[in-house]
């Protein structure tokens, strides 16, 4: 399952990775970190179910 997630969330931009050209899945977060995460993805599923919203109206 890890192999699968860690693309997409490079993909869809909930993170960009360690550095340039590292991804880190097992470093530990920290509460700014997680916290941008989740805001990211709070972001992205909003503005999808507002544009189906406004697509099926």
């Amino acid at each position: 399952m890890r192999n699968k997630i860690t693309p997409l969330v490079l993909n869809i931009g909930v993170t960009n990775g360690t550095s340039e050209t590292t991804f880190s899945p097992k470093m530990l977060l920290n509460r700014e970190q997680a916290a941008t995460m989740l805001n990211r993805v709070y972001k992205k599923v909003t503005m999808l179910f507002i544009s189906l919203f406004f697509l099926f109206t």
